[in-house]
């Protein structure tokens, strides 16, 4: 419990924790209309609606705000009131730029990320969250209930989600495995939600970090993307955006890697990573009794070619399934993560096409063949390593991963342009 008492500054009160621990409250002005207001724009001449949950046949105008308002739509007070001071027992999750608490606010439940103060990364990532989230609304995407500015602190309010992460299902040591109808669940709730940030947004928004840690879950299983501060806008005449590198080892397109050049087509990468995970069980970057590590790309490439050639789905397959699954949508799930992972970006397909795919509205023999899995692909390192033989992926670490995680696992100063050279390696 607290009480509130005096302060000398006017425009703060202080809070009396029953653990001694005195908390500054800045007395801030409610939220502004205009900041949290859907701006209007002027509808393109392609429009779709197709994933929007309002089912409007335009695409959702996005306003990019150049100045955040001060303040916040909540105020310190009520954040720390609602977290019982920010105590370390209501931590759910923890990373590089900050803590995630969970927390009660207005009678309901919301998971409460508090970033690191004073961090330059985490401002950035602040903004990102505010400026995308908050003007996006989609079932499969986490929900923004509002955020806090209050002097070096920055915080974000979430709507909480209760069955933790897509990554500690798959690869935590607790419960029982996803069965197979929650899988393919999760992967075309997840295609969903990332088809309407490219297709239906304008601008188009690249999450740029999509992965299974980035996954939440219900009490339903079905899933929520999160985390968006590394996510950028892609203005619809702009082919590509030009940017640091960052995302997670094991996630990254290759293209993005070596050029900084960053299109939608890295989140088709990243996405098919997470369904490969969803098949075979198996952690992005896998540890090997050599120096170097492997990626689940290069593991799987040679199991999914022997599948293309008539051999069994079974070596791909995460073993605690059994036999309790379709083969037919098993099999429309490895081509999506197939031609999602594919080396170059242009033979990707989009977002939209594997939603519709995934869902069965297509078929693998349409003209376009664009889930045809091929024999010959371009050839990838398996190892993520350079010429020189230095290991770029970190080999994998398992620490606690849970609700609006706030680690990157890759954050490289390399400028744009700079192309590290990868050393060749048999593909399909």
């Amino acid at each position: 419990m607290y009480t509130s008492v005096g302060s000398a500054c006017p425009c703060q009160t202080q809070l009396l924790f029953s653990d001694g621990v005195t908390w500054p409250v800045l007395q801030q002005a409610t939220p502004s209309e205009f900041y949290f207001a859907q701006q209007q724009r002027p509808t393109p001449p392609q429009t779709s609606g197709t994933f929007s949950d309002a089912g409007t046949d335009r695409h959702h105008s996005v306003d990019v705000v150049t100045e955040l308002p001060t303040g916040g739509s909540h105020t310190y007070e009520q954040l720390a009131a609602a977290t019982d001071g920010f105590a370390p027992g209501n931590i759910i999750g923890q990373g590089g730029f900050g803590c995630v608490y969970r927390g009660t606010l207005d009678g309901a439940e919301v998971a409460i990320k508090k970033l690191k103060a004073g961090s330059r990364q985490g401002d950035r990532e602040f903004r990102a969250e505010v400026e995308i989230i908050s003007r996006v609304h989609h079932r499969n995407l986490v929900s923004l209930v509002g955020y806090c500015i209050y002097s070096d602190e920055r915080l974000l309010v979430y709507e909480f989600v209760p069955n933790k992460t897509l990554d500690s299902h798959l690869h935590g040591h607790n419960g029982p495995p996803l069965d197979w109808h929650q899988r393919w669940q999760i992967a075309v709730g997840s295609a969903r939600g990332l088809a309407y940030l490219h297709d239906d947004c304008y601008p188009k928004i690249i999450h740029r970090d999509v992965k299974a840690s980035n996954i939440l879950l219900d009490q339903n299983f079905e899933p929520k993307v999160a985390d968006f501060g590394l996510a950028k806008y892609q203005p619809g005449d702009d082919t590509h955006v030009s940017t640091r590198v960052m995302g997670t080892f094991g996630y990254i397109a290759p293209e993005f890697l070596s050029s900084g050049r960053l299109t939608d087509k890295a989140d088709v990468f990243s996405f098919g990573v997470v369904l490969l995970e969803l098949i075979t069980g198996r952690l992005p970057v896998q540890s090997s009794q050599s120096y170097m590590d492997e990626t689940l790309v290069g593991w799987a490439r040679p199991l999914i070619s022997q599948v293309a050639e008539g051999g069994s789905l079974q070596a791909l397959m995460d073993p605690r399934l059994g036999s309790d699954y379709d083969p037919s949508i098993m099999m429309r799930m490895v081509e999506c993560a197939a031609a999602a992972v594919r080396h170059s970006a242009q033979q990707r397909p989009s977002m939209v096409q594997i939603f519709k795919y995934l869902q069965g509205e297509t078929r693998a023999d349409d003209p376009d063949g664009v889930f045809k899995i091929t024999t010959v692909e371009e050839s990838y390192s398996s190892s993520m390593e350079m010429e020189s033989g230095e290991s770029v992926g970190p080999r994998p670490r398992r620490t606690q991963r849970s609700q609006g995680s706030t680690s990157n696992d890759c954050i490289s100063a390399q400028a744009p342009g700079d192309k590290p050279k990868w050393s060749s390696a048999s593909g399909w």
